[in-house]
């Protein structure tokens, strides 16, 4: 997978025309304690300058869920990018830079914006819910990867 993931990386570092996000997260769509996510599609192909949208669904019993996006670049640790929660207005994005976010209790997601896409944000992202861990949970959770593209 690294060797993929690097091969992509460096033919989308050589031609710039193109912009390659890299989807990933631990702990999808497996349901531990009630407490899950699931992030689609899993590729996206973009053209460097353009916005950028990656989907984060969620499932929580919590009446005050907090939602976190990282990204982490190839033989880096995760960089936290921004936190959202209901305590911020409804439906309103929480900025950062060129990041964004909004919460929708409704329907359970927070979709995640990047304005203006260049080579730089090629990395992989990550949603995540609290409780990230839980001491009472049973089930093992597992590792998986999706590609945006």
């Amino acid at each position: 997978i690294k060797r993929a993931l690097d091969m992509r990386l460096s033919r989308c570092c050589n031609t710039l025309t193109y912009i390659i996000l890299i989807l990933s997260f631990y702990f999808p769509e497996v349901s531990c304690c009630d407490v899950s996510v699931d992030q689609s599609p899993p590729e996206v192909t973009i053209s460097e300058g353009q916005s950028a949208t990656l989907h984060c669904n969620f499932t929580t019993l919590d009446t005050s869920p907090y939602l976190f996006w990282y990204r982490q670049y190839p033989n880096q640790p995760p960089q936290h990018i921004l936190t959202k929660t209901n305590f911020d207005a409804p439906g309103q994005a929480l900025v950062q830079g060129k990041f964004s976010a909004s919460l929708y209790l409704d329907n359970r997601t927070v979709p995640f914006q990047i304005e203006a896409v260049s080579h730089q944000e090629s990395a992989v992202y990550f949603c995540a819910l609290r409780p990230t861990v839980r001491e009472n949970c049973i089930s093992a959770p597992t590792k998986s990867e999706r590609e945006v593209v």
